[in-house]
């Protein structure tokens, strides 16, 4: 029995077959290293999430080692990869020349500053104890970048953001989605979309 279908016919038909090799793009093969780092099929769902036309621009204000970016530029998104790290943003910078991004930017910034000209952000900020921040300092930090992401996206754009186990924050923002990752006993990722 499939899903209820107890005396039923079921014909499919396979519209697409992803034969990507995102096991090629896994955090440890990249050149720039974090252990923080997504993997590639969940940076691709969070993009998914974010809705931007094919050729559009999304940004990463806390861009890491740009697990998020790559993904997207492998899509044909434009990218825009910023974090407030130096060696954060020479580790992304170095994993989109390894994977033979061309069309790029990169460059050091305070995600609750930065000018934000995109279609979407699409972002996982950081939340562990080697980001070493605490509880109160995460929550005004992702407060603050929602409040400067506000004031810059257009109408109907969106913002996708992975939290450590539903951590909230107040937004200008309307919630459209919410969604549950779980990553191992004491952490699940808690993602939410937004939209302006």
């Amino acid at each position: 029995e499939f899903l209820g279908a107890r005396g039923k016919i079921l014909v499919c038909r396979l519209i697409h077959e992803n034969k990507e090799k995102f096991s090629e793009r896994k955090p440890h093969l990249r050149p720039g290293f974090h252990p923080s780092s997504l993997q590639p099929k969940l940076a691709r769902a969070l993009i998914n999430l974010a809705n931007v036309p094919l050729g559009g621009t999304i940004a990463d204000p806390f861009c890491g080692t740009g697990g998020i970016m790559l993904e997207a530029a492998l899509l044909g998104c434009k990218v825009v990869c910023s974090d407030i790290s130096d060696e954060q943003v020479e580790f992304c910078t170095m994993n989109l020349k390894h994977f033979k991004i061309k069309s790029y930017e990169c460059f050091v910034a305070d995600a609750t500053k930065v000018k934000i000209d995109a279609d979407a952000v699409v972002t996982d900020p950081p939340y562990g104890c080697c980001a070493s921040l605490c509880n109160s300092d995460r929550e005004k930090l992702y407060s603050k970048f929602l409040d400067n992401a506000y004031k810059q996206l257009r109408k109907g754009s969106r913002v996708v953001m992975m939290f450590p186990n539903k951590v909230r924050v107040k937004s200008k923002f309307k919630i459209i989605a919410e969604v549950d990752h779980y990553m191992h006993q004491s952490l699940t990722r808690h993602i939410i979309v937004f939209e302006k």
